[in-house]
């Protein structure tokens, strides 16, 4: 198996669930809470269903990224955008 893991941003998982959960509770835009809402259910969902933190990471970012494409924000993509 290839491991498409990508770095975190922040240099650990947490620091980036703690960015997506901060998006989720502050922003005022909905399609950013949504896409914020996606990642950490899919993160924390790969947890609880003992995934390890990197895959975790790699199944909340396609989370995102969907649901981000649909609303039309940026996925950091910036091939596609």
């Amino acid at each position: 198996m290839i491991d498409v893991h990508r770095p975190s941003l922040y240099g650990s998982d947490q620091s980036d669930r703690w960015l997506m959960q901060t998006v989720l509770e502050h922003s005022s835009r909905h399609p950013a809470r949504r896409a914020a809402a996606a990642w950490v259910d899919a993160y924390d969902g790969a947890l609880a269903l003992g995934a390890a933190a990197s895959r975790a990471q790699v199944l909340a970012d396609a989370a995102y990224r969907a649901t981000a494409t649909m609303a039309g924000l940026p996925t950091g993509d910036w091939r596609r955008q």
